[in-house]
């Protein structure tokens, strides 16, 4: 796997990846067989690692100019808006997108919907207020 540098995420992917195969070790496998339950592992903490730095690099707009955008890609970049603007003024929001970007947190984590209701409340409440 290739990450890149400028996501800091060399570290902590790492550090996943012994703690995957550190699990995978510590029930005793035969290590004769092929490892699928290893790969599973490591596959949890690779696909972490490509949904933060892809879905970063997809927001950027220079790269979508002329683009056709799914509505896939709107609803996710329409959260995250909804997420990062509430993370300004609500610690509860800030911890589970600090969680995710210091990679404690699988970045599905950021999709539970009561945490995006949660942040439409606190961001209805704000616009309310100014």
């Amino acid at each position: 796997m290739s990450l890149n540098a400028k996501y800091f995420q060399g570290v902590s992917s790492a550090a996943l990846h012994a703690a995957c195969l550190s699990d995978y070790l510590a029930d005793d496998p035969d290590l004769d067989l092929p490892c699928e339950r290893f790969f599973a592992l490591q596959k949890v903490a690779t696909d972490a690692a490509w949904t933060l730095s892809a879905g970063a690099d997809v927001a950027r707009t220079d790269i979508l100019q002329g683009a056709e955008v799914s509505e896939e890609v709107q609803r996710q970049r329409s959260a995250m808006r909804q997420l990062m603007e509430a993370a300004v003024t609500d610690e509860t929001i800030a911890e589970a997108c600090k969680a995710v970007w210091f990679m404690f947190a699988h970045p599905d984590t950021l999709a539970d919907p009561a945490l995006l209701d949660r942040a439409v409340a606190v961001n209805q409440r704000a616009s309310r207020t100014s």
